[in-house]
């Protein structure tokens, strides 16, 4: 990915975490945007330049772009591992083995590096990804549940 590909990237990511994170009830629709681009620029101080954090485009059989990957190095020791922050695949480009080949990808980079493990995290609210991940072997090391309550305020 380049620097200017990366600024668009950036947007589209902040705005669909942001949503994400509407969805799933952890944030309401007029701080989520803001939140979401705090969380991003605290975790990538230099922005594209950031030492560990490496971002790919995702490409069709023909070259067009179809998404993006936005992966790191993460932890020290025993604790390092490969951290996927962000898979995403434009809408009309999804359901064509474009994220599961982007996996396998991912999976030989990690290897090349000699990452032990990958981690993520997946939003409840997205079974298609979490069906994806499961499918790949991934497996659940810890759970966040939310319960609306009801109010009289």
């Amino acid at each position: 990915m380049s620097p200017q590909t990366f600024t668009a990237f950036a947007a589209e990511a902040n705005e669909a975490y942001a949503r994400d994170h509407v969805v799933a009830g952890s944030s309401d629709a007029e701080e989520s945007l803001a939140k979401a681009t705090a969380q991003f620029n605290q975790l990538l101080p230099q922005g594209f330049d950031t030492p560990n954090h490496f971002f790919y485009e995702v490409h069709d059989g023909s070259g067009t772009a179809v998404g993006y990957v936005w992966f790191a190095v993460v932890g020290v020791g025993e604790a390092r591992a490969g951290y996927l922050y962000n898979i995403r695949i434009h809408p009309d480009h999804q359901q064509k083995g474009h994220g599961k080949a982007a996996l396998l990808e991912l999976e030989s980079l990690a290897a090349e590096m000699r990452l032990p493990a990958i981690r993520l995290n997946v939003f409840g609210h997205n079974p298609r990804a979490e069906a994806l991940y499961r499918s790949f072997e991934y497996k659940v090391t810890s759970s966040s549940m939310r319960k609306t309550l009801a109010s009289d305020a």
